[in-house]
């Protein structure tokens, strides 16, 4: 590939050869996402995520209000920022933090559960609650999406670039997503093994506690937020992190998420916040304030590792069954969101598989009709590949990390010291390599180079 083939694209950047007309990897409400080509580094091919701006990306007056453009330049601005910290490498005394506070097992923690965040310097957090000594033998660019370049205005700084007025952000470009993985598992009408699961866990729960190292919680994790890149799985829609401890307020839209994977205290927060309707009555302690803490995030975690088991998500059909009694979308979110948040409301066996009563399916959306379904799904899988009947597996998502009380929930670092992962690398990146290529060949990837392929890059 040569510059000179590649006239009829658009130079992003004065560097970034992108093809109008090609398809998308990625579109969100405010941006889209393109593959690129990197003149300066022999045409590598990069993740090009554009900004839509008053104009739009098409030239064409684009309806974006005056608060919505303030918005887009918060998050873009703070991508960019939490970016730039999470790549950083660790330093000496990072390094140093970790070998004299670490927690060496969950068990033996004694301090205070609430995460308290340092200076926002890119250093180790001072918990040690948030410490793990695997955490030093991997570096940040195999847990986070490597920037490559964004745009910049007239002074320099993070902005609308001064050639074209436009915000674009260039990063490496990802494969395929946590969710993509699993969908080929359930179209194929098959398990994803123990081993192959503990690996991706054991991968997801590192990157989220080398965020929380970092000093941030990202609020909207899921499995199409987690992509594989390479050889590592890496955590994307960084736009949306928050700093541990500080405080969020009723009225700031500039952070995402996601009903169906969010902690209670999160949803409690945002029906108070006015993104949903506030019920009439519930068991809720409504708050126009919210601590960042990184427990949000665990909870996340847990919802979407269990996808690992359950081949779908977990809290959909409950979802819908509001949805099919509201009167609309944002009054279903709430009665949601009001169930998830009240504690008397606990979870079990019976609330992952759909089930009521050990009977009969309580949604008929849910993966089964009977709790004998159920139980036959689990024995139709090897001992090796059923993950609800693995008493590990289960021990740490239902009683570490689905736990309504936050003050009660593991940390990510904890997590890691689960018997679980006993027998599981710290960087489990080339065994699970080689799991995921027996296990799953994307079909329409599968035999396109690097430089051919268009994977889905959420914005």
């Amino acid at each position: 590939m040569t510059y000179e083939l590649k006239q009829n694209y658009n130079l992003v950047l004065n560097r970034y050869l992108v093809d109008p007309n090609a398809e998308l990897l990625g579109q969100g409400s405010f941006s889209i996402v393109q593959l690129g080509y990197d003149t300066w580094n022999n045409n590598a091919p990069v993740a090009v995520k554009t900004y839509k701006n008053m104009q739009g990306v098409d030239g064409r007056k684009a309806v974006v209000s005056d608060e919505k453009v303030k918005e887009m330049i918060k998050r873009f601005r703070r991508q960019i920022r939490v970016l730039q910290v999470l790549g950083a490498e660790w330093s000496e005394a990072d390094v140093a933090a970790t070998r004299n506070g670490a927690t060496q097992g969950y068990w033996k923690s004694t301090t205070d559960s609430n995460g308290v965040a340092s200076s926002m310097a890119g250093g180790i957090q001072s918990n040690t609650r948030l410490h793990n000594a695997s955490l030093m033998k991997m570096k940040p660019e195999n847990a986070f999406l490597k920037l490559v370049d964004f745009s910049k205005d007239a002074s320099g700084k993070p902005g609308l670039d001064a050639t074209d007025n436009t915000m674009y952000v260039v990063t490496e470009v990802a494969d395929y997503s946590l969710k993509e993985y699993l969908s080929e598992f359930k179209n194929a009408h098959t398990h994803i093994s123990l081993s192959a699961a503990k690996n991706v866990a054991k991968s997801v729960i590192t990157i989220v506690a080398m965020l929380h190292a970092k000093g941030f919680a990202h609020l909207d994790i899921k499995p199409e937020n987690i992509m594989r890149a390479g050889n590592h799985w890496k955590l994307i829609d960084v736009d949306g992190c928050l700093e541990l401890d500080t405080q969020i307020v009723l009225g700031d839209s500039s952070v995402s998420f996601s009903p169906v994977y969010c902690s209670p205290e999160w949803g409690q927060f945002m029906i108070a916040k006015g993104d949903v309707q506030k019920p009439q009555t519930g068991a809720a302690d409504w708050k126009t304030t919210l601590q960042i803490r990184n427990t949000m995030d665990v909870w996340s975690v847990g919802i979407s590792l269990l996808e690992l088991a359950a081949m779908h998500p977990l809290f959909k059909p409950k979802f819908q069954a509001f949805y099919k009694v509201a009167s609309s979308q944002k009054q279903a979110t709430c009665l949601f969101l009001d169930w998830l948040c009240n504690r008397k409301n606990e979870l079990g066996l019976n609330d992952i598989l759909g089930l009521k009563n050990n009977q009969t399916c309580l949604f008929e959306t849910g993966p089964f009709r009977s709790y004998g379904e159920a139980q036959n799904f689990m024995r139709s899988a090897s001992n090796d590949a059923s993950l609800f009947c693995d008493d590990g597996f289960m021990d740490l998502i239902m009683n570490h990390m689905l736990v309504k009380d936050p003050t009660q929930r593991m940390t990510a670092a904890e997590c890691l010291s689960h018997p679980l992962f006993e027998d599981t690398p710290d960087i489990p990146a080339v065994v699970e390599q080689k799991i995921a290529q027996e296990a799953w060949q994307p079909v329409a990837r599968s035999s396109l180079s690097q430089a051919e392929r268009t994977p889905v890059f959420s914005s």
